[in-house]
């Protein structure tokens, strides 16, 4: 299961790769090119730095979920 969280900000998805402390006064810019981050966020008490989600494809059918995890 996917357990990450994700932001929706201007009707956009987001995967947040880390959250760390502002109070922590981190190199935001560092910490964007070592996650690989496509965005910072700041809202107390954090920084986002997230992903966006380009494409999703929702799955309808539940038997191709169990088929996929049989297949593997």
């Amino acid at each position: 299961m996917f357990c990450k969280e994700v932001l929706n900000i201007s009707d956009t998805l987001y995967i947040v790769l880390r959250k760390i402390r502002i109070s922590d006064n981190p190199i935001t810019a560092t910490w964007k090119e070592h996650l690989r981050a496509d965005k910072v966020f700041r809202k107390e008490p954090y920084f986002y730095f997230c992903e966006e989600i380009i494409e999703v494809v929702p799955i309808e059918d539940d038997e191709s979920i169990e088929e996929n995890i049989t297949s593997t």
